[in-house]
């Protein structure tokens, strides 16, 4: 009676893109930059929740634990430096190892792209899900309370603090609870990131590969290199990061869907044209 053998390889055949990006990840993973990266990210995570704490401490009244991690994701985790330090980690894209050549010869070139572009995704979901883990973590320590639920919303009614003063706005204690809110924050997020590794990645099969990450650098630094107060029709990348900038527009769902809308429409550029790229160029790893 024969008996059958599992074989790996006919899983990793019938799911190339899977396992292409899986194997890329893997690699950036263990990448002494992402190891380095990791150990600063966690650094602004618990610099982020520290002065939250501070803040909270002149406050009349307590936030809990889950309304305070909202808070901190909805503001972001230093914007413009966690992004450079991701940026430093992908700025070889796509990753000049063996493991490309070969993923080329055993599968096609439009598998092959759509590795790179959800091995981007997975990364972007990675980072995302690392500062949401690390801010949960220390919130535990910064927040006054342990509760659920939204505790401006009873500062309110008590006469506590103004809507107009509260940290977390009246239209996401209508819609939204902490957690959900958590979420919400964290989309923002991720399509930023995912955005910026098409962009870099781009630039590479393009044959310019710093031409993408010197022009986010720019992008990231340039509401300080350009005094954009001056320039009101201005918008500049970092304005579409956070939650937090949408909140504080007069429609919220418009501005949200717009926002989504923006980067759906970018990334599908992005895509549709390195695909083109991939099926006129010759590729060697």
């Amino acid at each position: 009676m024969l008996e059958y053998k599992h074989d790996p390889s006919v899983h990793a055949y019938r799911h190339p893109v899977i396992t292409m990006a899986r194997a890329n990840l893997n690699s950036w993973l263990h990448s002494p930059r992402t190891l380095f990266m990791l150990f600063f990210i966690v650094a602004l995570c618990y610099i982020q929740a520290r002065g939250f704490a501070l803040t909270q401490s002149h406050l009349p009244y307590t936030m809990n634990w889950a309304e305070s991690r909202f808070y901190v994701l909805s503001v972001g985790v230093n914007i413009p430096l966690s992004s450079i330090l991701f940026l430093a980690t992908i700025n070889e894209l796509p990753q000049r190892i063996s493991f490309q050549s070969k993923s080329l010869i055993r599968s096609s070139r439009t598998k092959w792209i759509w590795g790179q572009i959800m091995y981007c995704l997975m990364m972007s979901l990675m980072m995302v899900l690392l500062i949401y883990v690390f801010v949960s973590l220390f919130m535990l320590t910064a927040a006054s309370t342990h509760g659920g639920g939204w505790s401006e919303t009873k500062a309110i009614l008590d006469g506590y603090v103004n809507e107009k003063a509260a940290l977390v706005p009246v239209y996401v204690r209508e819609h939204f609870t902490p957690l959900t809110g958590s979420v919400l924050a964290c989309i923002p997020l991720v399509f930023f990131w995912f955005t910026m590794s098409l962009v870099v990645l781009g630039c590479s099969l393009m044959g310019v590969p710093l031409l993408g990450v010197l022009t986010y650098v720019f992008l990231l630094m340039a509401n300080v290199i350009i005094y954009v107060e001056f320039f009101p029709w201005l918008s500049v990348p970092v304005q579409y990061a956070t939650l937090r900038v949408m909140l504080l527009s007069s429609n919220v769902e418009q501005r949200m869907l717009k926002t989504l809308m923006l980067y759906l429409a970018t990334d599908g550029m992005l895509i549709a044209g390195m695909v083109w790229r991939v099926k006129k160029s010759d590729l060697c790893y």
